[in-house]
């Protein structure tokens, strides 16, 4: 004789709701405790534990409970109370909360899986960011061998902080001379100027308020007309 046997294990993943602490006030008396929010439900519920420790007289009722699984009926009370904030500034009169027996909420530690130790998650957090600064176990290129370099020889502290130039830069590279390239580019706004003078007043009047802001300066004439710049850059505007 054979048999198969086949079996499913699913985790049972509960609901997670907002909770907010607050206090519960009846007629004589005030408890601290918890409000679960719940968007799907359209009654206040309150658990017969609290009712009781409120001393809150209500009615008898019976509540009907629909859920997924199927529905019941409830015997409990209907009651009033008051919700108020823990630091006193918001109520809300509560006119018909329904009492159960229980709300049926699982403890706290069952959706624990996992105990994390604290020192243990600030130390993966903190030694992620610095995991590749640890001495190097494999050879290094020319340019991590020059980047080292500027790291360790330019480095600077000012004011109060240090400076780290950029690690890939030549200190000594020269811009090619781009003025032809330049009076090239400037050549379409010349003919649009000449085309619509209306467009050549208003770029002329930006150019002003940007010269009298100083967030632009003007090029000497005598620095245009010259064919070679001591830094090696070029600007043309004319």
């Amino acid at each position: 004789m054979r048999a198969n046997c086949g079996s499913i294990d699913t985790a049972q993943r509960g609901v997670m709701l907002g909770v907010i602490p607050v206090r519960a006030v009846g007629p004589t008396e005030g408890v601290l405790t918890c409000a679960l929010l719940d968007s799907g439900s359209d009654t206040t519920l309150v658990s017969q534990e609290l009712i009781d420790r409120l001393n809150l007289p209500g009615k008898p009722f019976e509540l009907g409970v629909t859920t997924i699984t199927g529905s019941q009926v409830i015997p409990g009370r209907t009651v009033a109370l008051e919700i108020h904030s823990l630091d006193g500034k918001d109520e809300i009169a509560v006119e018909r909360a329904h009492s159960v027996p229980s709300l049926q909420m699982k403890p706290p530690a069952d959706s624990i899986r996992n105990e994390i130790c604290k020192a243990e998650l600030i130390r993966r957090l903190y030694g992620a960011e610095f995991a590749d600064t640890e001495k190097f176990t494999w050879p290094r290129s020319v340019e991590d061998n020059s980047a080292v370099r500027v790291d360790r020889n330019m480095t600077q502290m000012t004011n109060g902080h240090y400076v780290v130039p950029l690690p890939w830069r030549h200190p000594e590279m020269g811009m090619p001379n781009n003025r032809t390239v330049a009076e090239k580019r400037l050549e379409y706004p010349k003919r649009r100027f000449i085309r619509d003078l209306n467009y050549c007043s208003q770029y002329t009047e930006a150019i002003e308020k940007n010269l009298m802001k100083g967030y632009a300066i003007r090029v000497p004439l005598s620095t245009c007309r010259q064919t070679s710049h001591p830094d090696g850059t070029f600007l043309t505007m004319e």
